[in-house]
């Protein structure tokens, strides 16, 4: 800089970079100052040499005033949590907000300064070194199973970062645990095949003079789609040059001097790190012999001593061998098993000797992969494979079936190999084989005796004259002649045989290479073909993305547009729309019919979600009919509109329809989309759930179990079609009576929805409300309203007040809290429920014809009778409007009503009003549904009111029979039936046979629900009625106790206590207890004048009674003011002639004859 340059500084500027980074990384760190060796020249001192790398040149202070100069770069990141954390960094998972990718980022860790008291933390600078390290080392090593490093910055708080690819997959630690079980396809070949990926990335590295020092199951990452990373180089060494490099085939002295060695085939990489001939001696930046880093189990002996200077590629080399070993031996080295033992005594174990022989751990593992692993675990490194490729090589070898050179060598294993491979050829040369060697054995063995016996005739006659030493040469020379001739004529056979050999071999070679050809010209037809698939899939794909586009231009500029209400100057509904769209479709696409198809089967699935069946149908079905003239009965198009169609004819009620187009749309998605695809899988799916509706629960299930058995191997447990199949099978569960398999199986889909998706997911709301069905089905009511309110709240927050869904959430838990007798704070939430349905929806429509019914079912008091009927009978009109008078929820809606004329006592009106939803049922669903066969046990209840017990009992024990054969003995509905029918038994006199019945029903309904469920206290109140029929008072007495404190647990205001505590006292009097029996009718009168109001008959029998306990105590007075009393308010509310003024007028006669005042009793007779 020149003196006119410079200027004063500014005392009000922010601290310099050089500051803040002392102040991040501590008070003696300088960013201009190389850390590795003291500090760096001024900047008008020549450059270094040329000849060394110039990115070599830097420490760690000049790549922090590097990264300073772009500080805050890393704001382009969005953090959104964190994945792992070790000793040096964390791992976060980020979005890059530029290029609009999720990332994971690696930043430094700090630590707390030690003795200070401000909470002040610093990086070390030995881990900002390693750090900044690992991050050049990475970002050079470009290799598919490295993971790659896309930025290394410092951000504007002065944290040390960098970003690389976010890997999504498992570890290779999960995969051993897979293979082991043999789950998810996983065997020992593919996890070999991924430590062959292991061996070529790592021997990457290694060509550019990096060791990982790390390698271990943890440290390898198996992605989704069978990629492999080698992860986590944070403990790399580079190897600088006055080390040993080991490449491919060749050392580097470790003087640096090369033993005849060319160039490395790999640019070597470069780091700012200083090296170790040049760096200050206690730098503390490289790490030193005598330091240990590593995982002990995964350690090699050289690297457990703290070796550092002599490590190498052999030491990888011994890592993975060691990930071998816990492949075959199920753990790793050193461990034992069950235990957890910590990194200081698995180093111990490493330093004191070898590991448990693999042989004794897994003695049915391959001999190979043993002698494999034992080689590349030996503890002396010269006698490991020499580098990453040998090692890969052997395992390549193993598993393409050729020699593994550490198990066996020489010709003896290569035909041994050759013969495994071929074994059919092998055979035909063994017989010859065989002979060769024999012949040639006995020759050798003939000359050698001839020498022997010529040797020892020469040392015992020594003196023996030429001509006989002449004579024993020739007779040896004419053995050894004889056997060579042997050994030749043998050798010409086998010559003979083997040319006969090889021809055939050259005749299997010719037709094998005819073969090829063959299937070359196969290969380029099926690559031709599929060119063509490919186009024409691509042709398809262009106008299916025309036809959206064209389908998405109509519905949002043309249509939406046209009819915005800023443009109308009104409110525009959404049946306004569509029935807009309806009408012009048909006139602006008369000549597309793809198109048209697409807009109706839209418009047409919106009708049908706004209850519209009608006009959803014409929709549908006309669009299927376009789809069909189109493309025939095939294609994805027409598969997606049979689906449509048949679920229109399930919510019309129409099952037979509905699961005849299923069953059309399943075979087209088998035939075209293969068995296993999510499109098939999802038709089987919703036809089985089509064929619970329709009551076929067993043929449902059949369908069902399989599909999800192949859904959780394709997709896995947290898949959504697999969650929704697990959802659907409880639902199957929960309509055959098994209720608490039902509970379990929505729990478990409702824990695994809330991991997946999250608590507020349309999804994990639709368990949940299935679940809370369940448990009040159960008589977990105060779980199931629970439930109800978690729901509720949900669907407030995500909708706000005024929507649908909040509606039918008000209407669940309405139903709820009035299964628990709770009707005055239910009916506010149907209310609520229809006034919100009613905004939003024509009066006739079905969600809102749903929830006038739920709350005409809610008036049960006596008071809302007359309310009740006539709204009951404006939903079965309204149903027969919209729907039909055969669909199955007009027929609800009639049962409804004629169960609000039966539990007012006039079953006369109720009886034919049963038996025409009976009918319609049977007509409807068929004589075995579950519906049917309810709706005619409440018929034969009518008929039992109307004193036709003969005909109530047949009735009865049709439908006890149908439950067992369709539902299964041990099904809860059973238990109801045995109840009713202990009922009848009763009312016939039977008392015997009713008990025993009663006692049946009610051991079946604790099994089934436990013993707080309200179906127990109906099976106790029974019973009571048969003890007291019977006149077992006492019996009679605790029966109708135990019933009476379960509902009051359950249903505190329930109507049935005044039944009950009436049923007690008139029990207690009847023992002659009539102190407790006068307290017993007094609350009965009490509970009934809260529960049903002063001047029902409820309430005044209670009050009667209670006069005629008084009477029987003499409590005359007290009896007598009760009776006028009730007599007043009979003539007040019924007149005079009522049949009320005539019982309370023959009380107060009773009063006044005991009380021996016959004068005052005429008066009122």
């Amino acid at each position: 800089m020149t003196p006119s340059d410079a200027s004063p500084p500014d005392p009000n500027a922010s601290p310099s970079l050089a500051a803040r980074l002392r102040e991040r990384f501590g008070q003696d760190l300088d960013p201009r100052v190389d850390l590795a060796s003291g500090p760096r020249a001024p900047a008008s001192t020549p450059a270094r040499p040329t000849t060394k790398p110039p990115s070599s040149a830097g420490g760690t202070g000049e790549v922090l005033h590097r990264l300073g100069e772009r500080a805050g770069a890393s704001s382009r990141y969005r953090i959104d949590g964190e994945i792992a954390r070790g000793g040096m960094g964390a791992i976060l998972e980020v979005f890059d907000e530029d290029l609009r990718r999720k990332l994971a980022m690696k930043v430094i860790l700090e630590r707390s300064v030690p003795g200070a008291t401000d909470g002040s933390t610093r990086v070390e600078p030995t881990t900002l070194a390693r750090f900044l390290e690992e991050a050049q080392v990475t970002g050079q090593l470009d290799h598919p199973g490295i993971v790659p490093v896309h930025e290394l910055g410092l951000d504007g708080n002065g944290r040390v970062y960098f970003t690389m690819r976010l890997v999504h997959g498992r570890d290779l630690e999960s995969i051993f645990d897979l293979v082991a079980r043999t789950a998810e396809g996983w065997t020992m070949a593919r996890a070999l095949g991924v430590l062959l990926k292991v061996c070529e990335a790592t021997a990457y590295a290694h060509e550019k003079g990096v060791v990982h020092r790390d390698l271990k199951p943890a440290n390898v990452m198996v992605g989704r789609f069978g990629e492999v990373y080698v992860m986590d180089w944070g403990l790399a060494r580079v190897r600088g040059r006055s080390e040993p490099v080991r490449t491919k085939g060749s050392v580097v002295a470790r003087d640096g001097a090369a033993a005849a060695e060319p160039a490395p085939a790999a640019e070597p990489v470069a780091t700012d790190r200083k090296d170790a001939a040049t760096s200050t001696i206690g730098s503390g930046l490289h790490t030193m012999d005598g330091d240990v880093l590593g995982t002990p189990s995964y350690m090699s002996p050289e690297q457990a001593r703290g070796e550092t200077e002599s490590l190498d590629a052999r030491t990888d080399v011994y890592a993975v061998g060691a990930m071998l070993y816990r492949l075959l031996a199920g753990r790793s080295p050193y461990a034992e098993p069950g235990e957890r033992a910590n990194a200081a005594t698995l180093w111990r174990r490493v330093l004191a000797g070898p590991p448990t022989p693999l042989a004794t751990l897994a003695p049915d593992a391959p001999a190979e992969l043993v002698a494999i692993c034992d080689k590349a675990m030996a503890r002396d490194v010269e006698a490991r494979y020499p580098d990453m490729l040998a090692l890969g090589d052997e395992l390549r070898a193993f598993l393409e079936g050729r020699v593994v050179q550490a198990f066996a060598t020489g010709a003896w294993a290569t035909a041994k190999k050759w013969m495994q491979r071929n074994r059919a050829l092998a055979a035909s040369l063994a017989t010859a084989v065989a002979g060769l060697a024999i012949g040639l054995v006995a020759s050798l063995l003939f000359a050698q005796q001839a020498r022997d016996s010529a040797r020892l005739a020469e040392a015992r006659q020594a003196d023996a004259v030429a001509s006989a030493q002449l004579a024993e040469q020739r007779r040896g020379e004419a053995a050894a002649s004889a056997a060579l001739a042997e050994q030749r004529r043998v050798e010409a056979t086998a010559n003979a045989e083997l040319a006969e050999r090889r021809r055939g071999e050259a005749e299997r070679s010719a037709a094998l290479a005819e073969e090829r050809r063959q299937q070359a010209v196969a290969s380029e037809a099926l690559a031709e073909k599929r060119r063509g698939e490919a186009e024409a899939s691509a042709a398809l794909a262009r106008q299916q993305a025309r036809i959206a586009e064209t389908v998405t231009s109509f519905l949002n500029d043309d249509l939406l547009s046209a009819l915005a209400p800023e443009h109308e100057g009104r409110d525009v509904t959404v049946k306004q729309v569509l029935d807009m769209a309806s009408v012009r479709l048909a006139l602006q696409f008369e000549d597309e019919p793809e198109i048209e198809a697409a807009l109706r089967s839209t418009i047409g699935t919106s009708y049908q979600r706004l209850g519209e069946l009608a006009k959803a149908g014409a929709m549908l079905e006309r669009s299927l009919a376009l789809r069909e003239q189109q493309a025939g009965l095939r294609g994805e198009p027409v598969l997606q509109s049979l689906r449509s169609v048949a679920s229109l004819q399930a919510d019309r009620g129409e099952y037979a329809a509905a699961i005849l187009s299923y069953e059309k749309a399943l075979a087209i998605a088998e035939a075209e989309l293969g068995p296993e695809h999510r499109g098939t899988l999802s038709t089987r799916s919703d036809l089985a759930m089509v064929l619970s509706r329709a009551g076929e629960l067993e043929r449902a299930r059949a369908l069902l179990e399989p599909t999800l058995v192949v859904q959780r191997r394709v997709f896995g447990e947290t898949h959504a079609d697999t969650l929704t199949a697990r959802n659907n099978l409880a639902l199957i569960d929960m309509r055959q009576g098994r209720l608490r398999e039902a509970a379990a199986g929505f729990e478990e889909v409702l824990r695994l929805r809330r991991e997946v998706d999250g608590d507020e997911h349309p999804e994990t709301v639709l368990v949940m409300s299935n679940l809370a069905l369940t448990l009040s089905d159960l008589g977990q009511l105060d779980a199931a309203e629970e439930l109800g309110r978690e729901i509720l709240a949900v669907r407030r927050k995500l909708h706000g007040d005024d929507h649908p869904l909040v509606a039918n959430a008000l209407g669940n838990l309405g139903t709820f809290l009035h299964r628990r007798g709770r009707t005055t704070e239910a009916q506010p939430l149907f209310r609520e429920s229809l006034a919100i349905l009613q905004g939003h929806l024509d009066a006739d429509a079905p969600q809102v014809l749903q929830a006038k019914h739920n709350l005409a079912a809610s008036l049960d008091a006596p008071a809302d009778f007359d309310a009740a009927v006539a709204m009951l009978r404006e939903v079965v009109e309204g149903r027969r409007r919209v729907l039909g008078a055969g669909h199955v929820d007009t027929l609800e809606s009639i049962n409804s009503l004629a169960a609000r004329y039966y539990t007012a006592s006039r079953a006369a009106e109720a009886e034919p009003l049963y038996r025409e939803a009976m009918l319609g049922f049977e007509q409807a669903r068929g004589p075995d549904h579950p519906r049917t066969i309810a709706l005619k046990e409440n018929l034969s209840g009518a008929l039992l009111s109307l004193g036709q017990h003969e005909a109530s009992e047949t009735m009865t024990r049709e439908v006890l029979a149908a439950r067992r054969r369709v539902l299964g003995d041990r099904h809860p509905d059973v238990a109801r039936t045995l109840l009713n029918l202990s009922v009848v038994q009763s009312t016939r006199g039977d008392l015997d046979g009713a008990r025993a019945t009663i006692d049946d029903a009610l051991a079946r309904t604790r099994e089934a629900f436990g013993d707080r469920h309200l179906q127990v206290a109906q099976c106790l109140r029974s019973r009571g009625d048969v003890q007291r029929k019977a006149k077992a008072w006492q019996a009679a007495i605790d029966d109708y106790r135990a019933a009476l404190a379960l509902r009051r647990q359950l249903r505190p205001d329930d109507g049935d206590a005044v039944f009950l505590l009436y049923h007690v006292a008139f029990c207690q009097a009847n023992d002659g207890r009539h102190a407790e029996a006068e307290k017993g009718y007094a609350e009965a009168a009490a509970v009934g004048e809260k529960v049903y109001g002063p001047d029902r008959s409820q309430t005044r029998s209670a009050m009667r009674q209670r006069v005629r306990s008084l009477t029987a105590l003499a409590r005359h007075d007290e009896a007598e003011k009760l009776a006028l009393d009730l007599l007043a308010r009979a003539t007040r509310d019924r007149g005079d002639g009522s049949e009320a003024v005539q019982l309370s007028r023959a009380a107060l006669v009773e009063v006044y004859e005991a009380w021996g005042r016959p004068e005052e009793a005429a008066k009122w007779k």
